[in-house]
């Protein structure tokens, strides 16, 4: 796997409204916005203050290849959207990482990243069906840890539906030991992310979280196990 490099592409959208000619024409005046993109509007500040701890911590991240788009998305359907942040690079979108709300707090799921150094490999991949798929392995072997996650519906946690060894890189997902046969994965269909509305993390402007919140930040500890978890 190659690491990505990040470009940002940036563009404008210019609207231009035109009154009618004649001696008689009105001056034209900002139209007023759809009750659906307002709707859409305030959905979208809404998740931003559920999820202002994590946000913020984003944009002042500094680190090499820190992720610099986010959206959100309502992973299980139970009508709470998750935070995804990501790249884009050359035409395609690229997942970075996964938060969801645990009893109100914005909580780590999962990421797909390629270490600097160290051969460190995890992926996690979004199903339609409101599943989520997360491996890890190292560079120099195909063998992986992988783990098949879904969200409680009533946002408490979140449960391992399967977690098992497989193998992954150079090897057909349909085989024996392939992510497809070990999870059952392969009539599952990845989540487009082109088809989700992202947002670059520098426009993001600070808000008050709900109930003034901080993100609980999981990390794992050692390699070949369930991670074991460690809140900070």
């Amino acid at each position: 796997m190659k690491k990505i490099l990040v470009l940002l592409l940036s563009g404008a959208i210019f609207l231009c409204a035109c009154s009618p000619k004649g001696d008689h024409s009105s001056p034209s005046s900002n139209p007023k916005p759809s009750k659906q993109s307002q709707a859409s509007s305030d959905s979208i500040e809404q998740d931003e203050k559920a999820y202002a701890s994590t946000l913020d911590s984003l944009k002042n991240d500094t680190s090499e290849g820190r992720a610099n788009l986010y959206a959100f998305y309502d992973i299980d359907g139970n009508g709470t959207k998750e935070l995804l942040t990501g790249h884009y690079f050359k035409g395609q979108y690229y997942l970075a990482a996964i938060y969801y709300l645990n009893q109100g707090v914005s909580t780590y799921l999962a990421q797909s990243r390629v270490a600097s150094a160290g051969g460190s490999r995890e992926v996690t991949t979004i199903y339609t069906d409101g599943t989520v798929f997360y491996a890890q392995w190292h560079s120099l072997s195909p063998d992986a840890k992988g783990y098949l996650y879904q969200l409680r519906s009533d946002n408490s946690g979140v449960d391992v539906l399967k977690e098992a060894d497989f193998q992954i890189a150079g090897v057909d997902p349909n085989s024996e030991s392939g992510q497809h046969t070990v999870f059952g994965t392969e009539s599952k269909k990845e989540l487009d992310l082109s088809s989700l509305k992202w947002k670059d993390i520098e426009n993001y402007q600070a808000t008050t979280s709900v109930g003034n919140q901080k993100t609980k930040w999981f990390v794992s500890i050692g390699f070949g196990s369930h991670p074991k978890r460690r809140l900070f």
